[in-house]
């Protein structure tokens, strides 16, 4: 179709150049019959969409592209500040895109459409459609903005109003030209499917909702809403109202790709306070969204909802989400899938399936009672009667064999298992029956790969690990149980199982063989596996170790006591209370959120006076310690860091009530880990033993049982980020403390607002 009139381009991309009005708008009918092909399999799902097509929206009219006049904004005689807001919004590509295919992608947009309405039929709460072979859902809060309405009748006419109100103009998201000009709908009444016939045709995507036309806006997308409520679920012969996730145990996997934003509305309709986290994501300058209870946020209240915003940045591989709040992760927690971004691979041969392994714990009791004791007592917490893969003990826990979880393969096909330790307190070693494991990445990075006969992961650590399906067919068991340090530790000593089972005809085993895991206490066979682990280090995943440190920071990380109050006696040690601490620090968690305190200038709220070196020096891992440095001081003191400086941290376990190894997690970064090792840190000796060339890139570091680990990172990214030890019961003690890491001087180094529903205190 032939322009209505020559317009010239103006504004973001003045270089561009205008097609001539004579040129048709680049369509289909041009191209050779393999890329009609081509783009058919793409777009259309049935027969009845490929004839839509054909005979009636392939040659519909529509104007043509247009983009805003945006270049007066940007011009700086004029002193505006839209081009560094827009820049630092990461709207200004999206602004001066010029696509000359557009159009097309607008025809199979409308043509694939249908509407969703309520159960009653009555109103419209959505639209479902794909391009591409991407689902997309615009959800009722968008409606308004296509034209169709939020509530109304839904008659045989709705498909007809649908697309006669969806318009060019009305696509707003898109940056046309808003001059106020009839043009013609881009079909006839006649021609409209009804609304019924239109939701026979665009399935309902699973967990998908948002994503534009446009390419340079398809990485925008909604999440489906997530109702945080209870459920009954039956485990160990016997049943218990637990809190879910859509009702789902364990909650729904995320698949996102490469440099996606996600948007998920949590509704609380539970009973309790919850948050949410996306741990490993680093929510680039944009904590708001990162979950951890009166960290970055007051909890989401029930009947209350919050939606949060997910920015995936240079995250590939996997991750979880969880509740971050009192002990609800104990069931609410899920998988996140990032798959690499359009165009680009794996940097190993491409599995035939995904498969999340989760691996949890399980209490018969409800889990609030339980630490409701832990707080009324100051003692240990009660130990787990189970651990889980993907929510199930398996059959050698009673009234387990039924639901054990399953895992089918084909012989000669490879599956990436993602593996996820979700479990509340225990590092956990894991491993499949005569099939050893290629490791590829952890915590969404890279590795090279490296060949195991098991796994160790730490609370809150993913792995991603390759298994060929390479022996004879039969049924072999997956299974999973405590690695557990310490002196006289108290642990679930029990085994969590599922199957792994050869597709075919064949005669299996009786009884299936368990794998050989690592002995509880076996800490070289844990570290074995954590020093194996190398970053990939090639010229597509470069490693960038900070060099030149500005920051150095050693810490202690050790189990305590504190007094019992009110010259009671407790349940911990000689009648004390349970504690923990970083540099002799206990953290104390304040009434409202530390990040809404910084970002409102509220004072009184935290103190920045957190030690950079432990304030006792002595022998950390001496098996006698003075009693007297077993209890530490409580506070709520943070870590301020300038933007851009580059930190060390040396994380030192102690002896203190025995002591036992750490998994200690960083929110809203990355870091290299350079160096691990036993006994006390050595400031001379240790750094010249530092892998500078090709360390693991990981979110969660395991600080070994009487020995250090350092880690290195860049503080590019402002806000408020939590540093806790990923064993519950000592982050509830207060093994954490937060960093706050000042704004830079360019407007793309400084915190983003905040939503505008945040939840209250």
């Amino acid at each position: 179709m032939a322009p209505k009139r020559q317009r010239q381009k103006r504004g973001l991309s003045q270089s561009s150049s205008q097609p001539s009005s004579s040129q048709p708008p680049p369509s289909v009918t041009n191209d050779s019959s393999e890329e009609i092909r081509s783009f058919e399999t793409l777009n259309f799902r049935s027969d009845m969409e490929k004839q839509r097509w054909q005979t009636s929206f392939k040659v519909r009219k529509i104007r043509p592209e247009r983009v805003i006049d945006l270049g007066f904004l940007f011009d700086d005689k004029y002193a505006f500040s839209f081009k560094s807001t827009f820049t630092s919004w990461g709207w200004l590509e999206f602004l001066g895109v010029e696509p000359r295919y557009y159009p097309n992608l607008v025809r199979v947009f409308y043509n694939n459409a249908s509407l969703q309405h309520e159960p009653n039929k009555t109103n419209i709460i959505g639209i479902n459609t794909h391009v591409m072979g991407k689902d997309i859902y615009i959800s009722r809060n968008y409606c308004g903005g296509l034209g169709v309405a939020n509530t109304g009748d839904s008659d045989e006419n709705a498909g007809y109003d649908f697309v006669e109100k969806l318009g060019w103009k009305r696509v707003k998201e898109v940056g046309l030209d808003q001059e106020r000009e009839e043009m013609d709908p881009i079909g006839h009444e006649e021609e409209q499917p009804s609304g019924d016939a239109m939701m026979e045709e665009a399935p309902v995507a699973e967990d998908v909702t948002i994503k534009t036309v446009m390419e340079y806006m398809v990485n925008f997308r909604e999440h489906i809403d997530s109702l945080v409520k209870e459920a009954s679920c039956t485990r160990l012969c016997s049943t218990k109202k637990i809190l879910t996730v859509n009702g789902q145990f364990p909650g729904p996997t995320i698949e996102v790709q490469y440099g996606e934003t996600v948007y998920v509305n949590v509704y609380n309709q539970g009973k309790q306070n919850i948050t949410i986290h996306w741990h490993g994501l680093q929510q680039r300058r944009y904590p708001w969204s990162d979950g951890p209870e009166y960290i970055t946020q007051c909890p989401i209240r029930p009947g209350r909802r919050f939606r949060q915003k997910l920015l995936f940045t240079t995250e590939e591989g996997t991750l979880w989400w969880h509740a971050h709040s009192d002990w609800s992760r104990a069931t609410v927690y899920g998988a996140i899938i990032i798959h690499p971004k359009v165009g680009s691979r794996y940097h190993f041969p491409k599995p035939d399936a995904d498969v999340p392994i989760i691996l949890g714990e399980w209490w018969k009791e409800d889990i609030t009672k339980v630490v409701q004791r832990l707080h009324d007592t100051g003692g240990d917490p009660n130990i787990s009667d189970a651990f889980t893969i993907n929510g199930q003990p398996g059959d050698l826990y009673p009234c387990s064999k039924q639901g054990t979880f399953k895992l089918t393969v084909e012989r000669g096909k490879t599956y990436l298992l993602r593996l996820i330790n979700a479990a509340m307190n225990v590092i956990l070693f894991f491993a499949i029956k005569k099939h050893n494991l290629t490791v590829v990445g952890v915590d969404a990075t890279y590795t090279k790969p490296l060949s195991s006969e098991y796994v160790t992961i730490g609370p809150g650590q993913t792995v991603d690990a390759l298994l060929s399906a390479n022996q004879k067919p039969d049924r072999y068991y997956m299974a999973a149980r405590a690695y557990s340090t310490g002196t006289n530790p108290v642990f679930d000593n029990t085994t969590t199982t599922a199957i792994v089972q050869y597709r075919g005809k064949y005669t299996s085993s009786s009884f299936p063989s368990l794998p050989s895991l690592p002995f509880y206490n076996d800490t070289n066979a844990a570290f074995s596996f954590f020093g194996s682990l190398k970053s990939l280090a090639d010229k597509y995943h470069p490693v960038k170790v900070p060099l030149d440190i500005g920051n150095r920071i050693m810490t202690t990380v050790s189990v305590n006591t504190f007094p019992c109050q009110h010259n009671n006696k407790c349940a911990g040690p000689n009648g004390t209370r349970f504690g923990a601490s970083m540099n002799n620090i206990s953290f104390v968690s304040p009434s409202t959120a530390l990040l809404q305190a910084y970002y409102q200038h509220t004072n009184g709220i935290y103190g920045d006076d957190f030690p950079d070196m432990p304030p006792f020096l002595f022998n950390f891992t001496d098996k006698f310690l003075p009693v007297g440095f077993e209890t530490p001081k409580r506070g709520t003191e943070v870590i301020v860091l300038d933007y851009n400086t580059t930190v060390e941290i040396v994380l030192q376990g102690t002896e203190l009530l025995g002591g036992i190894d750490h998994p200690i997690h960083l929110h809203g970064y990355n870091f290299y880990i350079v160096g691990f090792g036993f006994g006390n840190f050595d400031i001379y000796k240790d750094p010249l033993k530092y892998n500078l060339k090709d360390p693991p890139l990981r979110n969660t570091a395991v600080v070994p049982f009487d020995g250090w680990i350092t880690v290195r990172f860049k503080a590019d990214n402002p806000g408020v980020w939590f540093l806790h030890c990923h064993i519950e019961r000592h982050m509830t003690w207060g093994m954490k403390t937060v960093f706050i890491v000042k704004d830079g001087e360019q407007p793309d180094e400084r915190l983003l607002p905040p939503p505008p529903d945040m939840p209250s205190c």
